[in-house]
């Protein structure tokens, strides 16, 4: 308790004093605080920004990313002479629709309906940089000497000469042309006997060539202008819908930014509320203009840090887009805290005592809340995806510059408002104002007049509040500190405790992809109806990336048994795979005591025959041998994000038990890595944050106690926000986990500031300093977190996925943080909390409880203010003394 007072002593003489400097010099304070946001704000006009789903949404340099461009260096892209889906690195360049009905797809009656579609996308052009216009046969990606389309053989006389032959088989069949995947070209199917009988869907899937930067960039303005073009077609027969390649980035983009407008209304609503709370006193004392400033304080936090990230060249992600809403919670906060030490200044003291006080008694308050969010976002910024980091650096850049302006603009405001009071001036015409008394004198007898023209100086903190502020400090204590009271509160945080880890150990990981665009998006829609209609199989390849000898028994044998062994696995088809090897030794072409180029030379002429092989060997400079090849095994359909990463796991394992210098490598394992990594990153993230809050809760609150208390409050707050999430049909993903960071520096703020409100006031006993401290630090708690809550309302209209989760799990954690600090901690502190060793009523107090003893204590202008320079003049208004 000792080693607690004096770091407290001497950090709050520190704060005291800054107040004392602040108090005289307010003007250059404000203005320091507006240039400072102000220049840093004209740097947003530098802001670049980053929508790229793969970029910002998966873990940076994954093992994935690694593979991929392994894969793109062995393996040449062939999408403009020999294309196969399962060959490419990446889930390619397309336009995609699907066709859906009530009853049967495979009936000739919407067969013109698809023919006039198919014919529109054939004429869908766009222009190149070279002024010649492109069209889907310029860009298509061929196979077989054809553009290949997914479902197009549905326009051709040999798919209906096969239905009426009742040879359509699923889930493969075949034309000439080669072999058809209907599994995914038809969904919602019927079979008998392996026989396709009927579909309820039918899926075009236009793929576009990638072998160059010329073609990606046509064929990327060629799938947008489908979209574009094709919405506009009129079915009578079918519904449809579409999508493309990019379609999630460019409707999270636009989604997010249309939400953005959402911040103007909070902002409104925050001023409104921020106003009426500090309404209280009259004309002379009302602070309605300071809850005003507050907000503007923050505002210019905010464009401050739009400036400085634009200026450092951070671009901007979609996420960033929660950040004003965030920091306006924070801000305002800071704003209660600090008007709550205003209020609890000595009344009779001068501008400079009181501002003195109030930094005293609020500076570590404000000080360890920021500086614990801030930490929480620095080491958020140690996260491996792209759209956290910079979330983090956007959100701690805004949380510094908001600190600074409350210390500044806002403590310069706080100045210029005492001063207004000391001079008897009006809080909005600034003249001179009377006494009811005087007025009465002056023989005024309208009770309006009196309400808005007249003023008297406060006699106790309560003249000071507004009922918003009053209220909560009278009900708090009363609702918290009797018997009854306390065993409800201990019942119910044991039943919170147990939904919270039951939640907690069903919470699922990963994010789905739909839900970061709104609900009436296009790709929404393509994407309900995509996992509803066709199953998810994904080919997986093991790339050989060295040379071997494919004449060798026991290479072939090991090759063969990594690719049993991958069969062998649950979420793997047994009988399905893509194997040159396997096929080539059946062809008989294969010789084993021939040279090696010999055997090459058989491998070419195989790939004559079949050509489907081609693009999986590739061959040393020479010729002369084998340097690279790859097979492929055939996943089931996997929807489960859980399963999705444990396959992806399983293969990898495969891969580096063959004894073979081989790595597996699916099209979609840049976004499986997020579900087998956020875990761990959010654990590690949140642990590093809870640790980092620790300490700065030892320095500047040092007793054994308190931090243990502190640290107790984040947990278990953080397991309520983890368990409730479930609940509320969140899973912990890259979005959801920026928001759970955010969750460690907001349990910190109300704990600490009831924690310090105790260590602070005085008391007899634990139960009469536990409600000293709901007096002092629950009217501000309870507007901080009331405000915070409204300001936040707005985003449960809005339409972008990252909003609403953000909407609810802020809900969440300001909901449990406040439980925490006004219920659940007093509880436990009106049992255990530290008591000083020496009586109170001995130690010397602060200045308030100095001040408050003066029997005689005059609150003149002159005494007031006449060792400061005001704004209004030399502070002797009509020679008036106010007297007690």
């Amino acid at each position: 308790m000792d080693v607690y007072r004096k770091v407290e002593d001497k950090i709050s003489s520190a704060f005291g004093y800054y107040g004392k400097v602040i108090s005289r010099n307010p003007a250059a304070a404000i203005i320091f605080s507006v240039l400072l946001n102000g220049l840093l704000g004209l740097n947003v006009m530098w802001i670049t920004s980053e929508n790229d789903i793969k970029i910002l949404y998966t873990p940076t340099n994954s093992q994935a990313d690694i593979d991929e461009l392994r894969v793109k260096s062995m393996f040449p892209d062939e999408s403009n002479e020999n294309f196969h889906f399962h060959q490419l690195p990446d889930l390619g360049h397309y336009g995609s629709v699907i066709f859906t009905v009530n009853d049967n797809i495979i009936n000739r009656t919407y067969l013109p309906e698809i023919q006039d579609f198919h014919q529109t996308v054939m004429g869908i052009s766009i222009n190149g940089s070279d002024g010649k216009s492109y069209f889907y046969q310029d860009l298509c990606a061929i196979n077989n000497g054809q553009c290949s389309v997914w479902g197009l053989w549905y326009v051709g006389d040999f798919f209906w000469a096969q239905v009426a032959n009742g040879t359509l088989t699923y889930p493969t069949s075949s034309d000439p042309d080669g072999d058809h995947r209907t599994d995914r070209e038809f969904g919602k199917v019927d079979t008998e006997n392996g026989v396709l009988k009927s579909a309820k869907s039918l899926r075009l899937h236009y793929y576009l060539r990638q072998q160059n930067k010329e073609y990606t960039a046509l064929s990327v303005a060629w799938e947008k202008e489908f979209v574009k073009q094709l919405m506009e077609f009129k079915a009578n027969l079918t519904d449809f819908t579409l999508s493309h390649s990019d379609s999630i980035s460019t409707e999270l983009d636009e989604n997010t930014i249309g939400d953005i407008a959402l911040f103007s209304l909070t902002f409104t609503i925050m001023i409104t509320y921020a106003s009426l709370v500090t309404a209280g006193g009259n004309c002379l004392t009302q602070r309605g203009h300071l809850g005003r400033v507050g907000v503007l304080a923050t505002a210019l936090a905010i464009l401050g840090a739009f400036g400085l990230c634009g200026a450092l060249g951070i671009t901007y992600v979609n996420m960033v887009g929660i950040m004003p809403f965030l920091i306006l919670g924070i801000g305002v906060d800071d704003m209660f805290i600090l008007l709550s030490g205003l209020t609890d200044a000595p009344l009779r003291g001068s501008v400079e005592e009181r501002i003195s006080f109030t930094m005293r008694t609020t500076g570590v308050a404000i000080t360890i809340t920021s500086l614990t969010d801030l930490i929480a976002f620095m080491v958020g910024y140690m996260s491996d995806f792209m759209s956290v980091r910079h979330f983090c650096l956007y959100t701690g850049t805004a949380v510094i510059l908001c600190y600074i302006n409350q210390i500044t603009f806002f403590l310069g405001c706080l100045v210029f408002h005492e001063r207004r009071i000391a001079s008897s001036r009006h809080c909005l015409t600034c003249q001179t104002i009377y006494t009811t008394e005087e007025m009465k004198a002056s023989g005024y007898r309208n009770p309006l007049v009196y309400a808005c023209c007249s003023g008297d100086t406060p006699e106790k903190k309560e003249d000071l509040q507004s009922i918003f502020e009053f209220v909560p400090t009278k009900i708090l204590p009363k609702m918290v500190l009797n018997i009854p009271a306390k065993v409800i509160i201990a019942l119910v945080y044991i039943t919170y405790l147990v939904f919270s880890i039951s939640g907690t150990t069903n919470l699922e990981q990963g994010l789905v992809l739909r839900n970061l665009v709104s609900e009436d998006s296009y790709y929404y829609k393509y994407s309900i109806v995509e996992y509803d209609n066709f199953p998810l199989p994904i080919p997986i390849s093991f790339n050989i990336d060295e040379s071997l000898d494919y004449r060798d028994p026991q290479i072939v044998d090991k090759i063969n048994d990594f690719v049993q062994s991958a069969q062998s696995n649950e979420l793997v088809h047994s009988s399905f795979e893509i194997n040159w090897l396997k096929e080539f030794y059946k062809s008989g072409l294969a010789i084993t005591n021939g040279t090696k180029m010999e055997f090459c030379n058989k491998v070419r002429m195989f790939f004559q025959f079949a050509p489907i092989f081609k693009n999986d060997v590739v061959f040393n400079d020479n010729g002369t041998e084998i340097k690279y090849s790859r097979v492929y095994v055939i996943t089931k359909s996997i929807q489960q994000s859980h399963e999705q990463g444990l396959m992806m796991q399983e293969m990898r394992r495969i891969a580096e038990n063959s004894g073979l210098p081989v790595f597996a490598y699916g099209q979609p394992f840049t976004y499986f890595e997020q579900y087998v990594s956020v875990l761990p990153n959010t654990m590690q993230t949140v642990g590093i944050a809870v640790a980092a809050c620790f300490v700065i809760t030892c320095i500047f609150m040092p007793h054994p106690l308190l931090i243990f208390l502190v640290t107790s409050s984040i947990v278990s707050i953080m397991v309520g926000v983890f368990g409730f999430m479930h609940m509320w049909g969140l899973s912990l993903s890259c979005i959801t986990m920026i928001h759970v960071i955010m969750c460690v520096g907001f349990s910190v703020d109300f704990s600490a500031h009831i924690c310090h409100a105790f260590m602070t006031v005085e008391g007899t006993d634990r139960n009469s300093k536990t409600n000293a401290s709901l007096v002092r630090a629950g009217g501000p708690v309870f507007n901080c977190a009331f405000s915070s809550v409204i300001g936040i309302c707005t985003l449960i209209f809005s339409k972008s996925f990252v909003f609403r989760s953000f909407f609810k799990v802020m809900f969440l954690v300001i909901t449990f943080a406040f439980l925490h600090s006004v219920f659940v901690l007093p509880v436990i502190l009106s049992f255990i909390g530290p008591l000083k060793k020496d009586d109170p009523t001995q130690r010397k107090t602060s200045q308030t409880t100095l001040t408050s003893n003066r029997s005689s204590a005059t609150w003149s202008i002159s005494g007031g203010v006449n060792a400061l320079d005001t704004p209004f003049g030399n502070g002797k208004q009509n020679g008036r003394k106010w007297s007690t």
